[in-house]
């Protein structure tokens, strides 16, 4: 007689959330290679990992279902679920550190053991983007999954997805051979997704709540078997052959010692259906407030809202340039300073800015030690301004797009003082005063 035991499954026999995190953009344990017998990076780019850096628990596999909303396994949260930054891997391998919010358990949860049968593994959550940036290069490699409305049947085949190690030690207890125990063999960081291949195994013996809030997949260990799943792998997404989300993962068991099932969540139980469906239903996608953020090597701190710098903070940027100072709707607006790294033009601006550029009263300073104080209009000396030079000079006057126009006054070092006429730039004529 066949024996299967699902005890002690949300603890160490889990499809695990354990701290190891082993490098890999290869297949899921067990499993089968992508196309082209490897796995090609950035494959089922729905599928993220993440890391919970605040609390408890959040070390796992989920799915994008909406623009900031995301489906795991509730075991992932054995705190229930609280506020917390998070690390997240896209598919590709590129990590985004997000605030985790909203963190709802399905309400037929629970970890006990003997009301395993009754209870849906699901869990959802939210994300909040720090800059429009941050979620325009989250968008380009985390896309939001179809989820699929039918349950998998019987010999379907399907694909299952997550971040889990890569290697693991597998082990039977000796006084309970049906009791699985899964660690990683490898403790490196887990960053790209991974997939295997497997056919729907519905257990006949599973009693009736289980076999329609979950189904079994074939992971048989051994050189051919079809794959199952790891510590990291909880939460992961299992596809169908249109692509769409049908099951997320839960866990592991052993058969006899020999063989293992994985089981799964399905999202097409009446109650999981609208689970799903409220966890998308109002999406909020911006952490407003003091954030710190690097996006392609620049760098912000200061106030956000809805996705946009407003208020005070400064910014870093990739070419070395600094701004500290006010924003209004993502642009340099209202008083700032920006200074320049070394070998540039100019030293740093100080005064008014709009439009994103220097625009109204400043101070611009020169690598060759010139000085201007006066108007500016969208970065360009514009206006009435005094130019201050390195020996002592002093030129007081009208600039137009950059340009000295019409008359200055010249004051030199010794105190003498000279009218100067400018057309274009070009001076037309001078006379001492």
């Amino acid at each position: 007689m066949r024996k299967i035991i699902l005890a002690a499954l949300w603890t160490s026999l889990l499809v695990g959330c354990g701290n190891d995190r082993d490098a890999s953009d290869t297949k899921i344990i067990g499993g089968s290679y992508g196309e082209g017998n490897q796995a090609i990076k950035g494959s089922y780019p729905s599928t993220i990992s993440f890391i919970s850096l605040t609390s408890s628990g959040g070390d796992c596999s989920a799915t994008r279902i909406g623009e900031d909303s995301f489906l795991t396994a509730s075991h992932c949260f054995p705190d229930g679920g609280k506020e917390s930054q998070v690390s997240i891997s896209a598919s590709n391998g590129l990590i985004f550190s997000l605030q985790m919010v909203n963190v709802v358990i399905h309400p037929s949860y629970s970890s006990i053991l003997s009301k395993v049968t009754t209870t849906s593994d699901l869990a959802t959550f939210s994300i909040r983007f720090k800059t429009i940036k941050e979620k325009s290069l989250f968008d380009s490699f985390v896309t939001v999954s179809t989820i699929g409305s039918a349950r998998p049947v019987k010999g379907e085949e399907l694909t299952v997805t997550g971040f889990g190690c890569e290697k693991v030690n597998i082990a039977f207890k000796s006084e309970f051979p049906w009791i699985t125990v899964a660690n990683c063999a490898e403790n490196n960081s887990r960053r790209i997704v991974k997939y295997a291949k497997s056919k729907v195994e519905l257990e006949t013996n599973f009693s009736a709540p289980f076999s329609e809030r979950y189904f079994t997949l074939l992971g048989e260990i051994g050189a051919n078997s079809n794959g199952y799943t790891a510590p990291g792998d909880s939460g992961g997404g299992v596809f169908n052959s249109f692509g769409q989300l049908v099951g997320v993962n839960t866990m592991m068991i052993g058969v006899d010692g020999v063989f293992l099932r994985t089981i799964h969540a399905s999202v097409a139980y009446p109650d999981a259906v609208g689970f799903i469906s409220s966890a998308t239903s109002s999406p909020t996608l911006w952490q407003d407030g003091k954030v710190s953020v690097v996006i392609d090597n620049e760098g912000y701190e200061g106030s956000m809202l809805k996705g946009m710098r407003e208020g005070e903070g400064t910014q870093n940027y990739k070419d070395g340039k600094s701004y500290t100072g006010s924003w209004h709707n993502d642009v340099r607006t209202g008083f700032g300073r920006q200074v320049w790294p070394s070998g540039a033009k100019y030293i740093s601006h100080e005064g008014r800015w709009a439009n994103d550029l220097p625009n109204g009263d400043g101070t611009l300073s020169f690598t060759e030690g010139f000085v201007y104080t006066g108007e500016l209009k969208d970065g360009k000396l514009f206006g009435k301004g005094t130019m201050k030079f390195p020996n002592g000079d002093i030129r007081e006057g009208n600039y137009v797009n950059g340009k000295r126009e019409g008359d200055h006054i010249l004051t030199d070092a010794s105190g003498k003082k000279y009218l100067e006429t400018y057309q274009n730039d070009q001076r037309i004529s001078v006379t001492p005063l």
